[in-house]
């Protein structure tokens, strides 16, 4: 507790409310406790610790230390959390030269050559910042997670969007950024064979405050002729809650009940039933009668004026719209040709290696975008990061090492280009 400059009274304090505990599960508090080994409670406290002394070596003259601990570590799943409580930790202490040494370190070389570690990485330390305008590579980094979104779903594989949409949802600003929003709303107008996916996708994600352009964009495809797109349009919508009840949105969906495919009118009732009160319109009571017919042929009573009835009105609605979540969750699953391959992308690489077959590089690449691995080269040395633990291999080989690093360059031209 000394290195991460606690004192005594906080060592003890820290006995007393529990947040370390002994070995041997005796009293706490007193001297002789103090001077015994402790262990903490959860392993979210150790890791807070343990970035409150990476921040007091960053703020002192001993930061290269630091600097070469998160040089090494940065993409180990394992202290991700670390480095989040890092970059939330000096945002509070306003040392803008700290500040800038660690966003400087954790976006410099060495680089996850794969890159989708180091997006993930970048995008959840902006996010603990609540993505000031301040913080160093802002920009950089939210361009690098809209490079990634595209890329996804340019590729059409379902396994990075996973990957995308949990990173997104970890945090707490990003998915509400206005940049997010507006990169959405321009692949939902672009990308007209994925309007579906991409709708699907943004409704997974916790967005509580959309923007104009995205729910304006989502409105459009209502009029659009493939029902299945109509239909999965009302998903995010219907995520949004609330916030996306503006008097526009809900005349807008209030005019589609009118579809003449029950799986779209289910939809719409499911987004209307979620913005509760704001949706008891009388244009939407009107449209809802001709819609469902004798099912709501006493709709027009007073207690529509609470949205209680509202959403109890829906409860079919919502639990087939669970059911079919669940199918499609389950059809993406047995869409995925990469299930399985754990560890598939260390054979690979031993096999590329022994054989010097510069044909698997291609496949190396894709093995390690599958499995979420972060790979750098720092010299002669490859280091894979996988989800627990890093195998450091030297290749004395100059020309098989330089292959390799084309096969990574090249496959990091494809995300920068998406957007451009």
């Amino acid at each position: 507790m000394h290195n991460i400059g606690c004192l005594s009274d906080i060592y003890s304090d820290a006995l007393h409310i529990g947040i370390l505990k002994s070995f041997d599960n005796g009293p706490t508090g007193n001297q002789i406790q103090i001077e015994k080994h402790h262990y903490f409670v959860h392993l979210s406290f150790q890791e807070f610790f343990a970035a409150r002394h990476l921040v007091r070596l960053l703020n002192s003259t001993t930061r290269d230390i630091a600097i070469q601990f998160i040089e090494t570590h940065k993409y180990e799943k394992r202290l991700q959390l670390v480095f989040i409580f890092v970059s939330g930790l000096l945002i509070q202490s306003e040392n803008t030269q700290s500040i800038h040494t660690f966003r400087d370190t954790i976006s410099g070389h060495p680089r996850d050559l794969v890159g989708i570690r180091h997006m993930q990485l970048v995008t959840v330390c902006l996010d603990e910042t609540q993505c000031s305008c301040a913080v160093p590579h802002r920009s950089q980094s939210i361009s690098l997670l809209l490079n990634w979104i595209r890329f996804a779903f340019s590729q059409n594989d379902f396994k990075p969007q996973e990957a995308i949409a949990m990173t997104i949802n970890s945090c707490t600003k990003i998915q509400n950024l206005p940049e997010v929003h507006i990169e959405f709303a321009s692949l939902l107008t672009e990308a007209e064979e994925h309007k579906s996916r991409i709708a699907t996708f943004i409704g997974k994600l916790n967005i509580t405050d959309p923007h104009n352009q995205l729910l304006e964009t989502l409105l459009l495809p209502l009029q659009h002729n493939d029902e299945k797109i109509r239909a999965t349009v009302c998903y995010p919508l219907a995520t949004t809650g609330e916030k996306a009840a503006t008097s526009q949105v809900i005349d807008r969906l209030a005019v589609a009940l009118g579809d003449q495919n029950e799986w779209v009118r289910t939809n719409l009732c499911t987004a209307l039933g979620v913005m509760g009160e704001k949706a008891a319109t009388s244009q939407v009571i009107d449209r809802l009668v001709v819609a469902l017919g004798g099912l709501v042929q006493g709709i027009r009573s007073t207690d529509l004026k609470g949205a209680s009835t509202l959403l109890k009105l829906f409860s079919d609605a919502l639990q087939w719209l669970a059911d079919a979540d669940a199918r499609e969750t389950e059809g993406m699953q047995k869409s995925n040709v990469y299930d399985g391959i754990d560890g598939m992308s260390l054979k690979v690489f031993q096999l590329r290696i022994n054989k010097r077959d510069f044909r698997w590089l291609a496949v190396l690449v894709e093995c390690c975008l599958m499995e979420e691995i972060a790979v750098m080269v720092i010299g002669d040395r490859v280091i894979m990061h996988f989800e627990r633990v890093a195998v450091d291999t030297r290749i004395r080989n100059p020309e098989l090492l330089s292959e390799l690093c084309k096969a990574f360059d090249g496959f990091g031209l494809k995300v920068l280009g998406c957007r451009q």
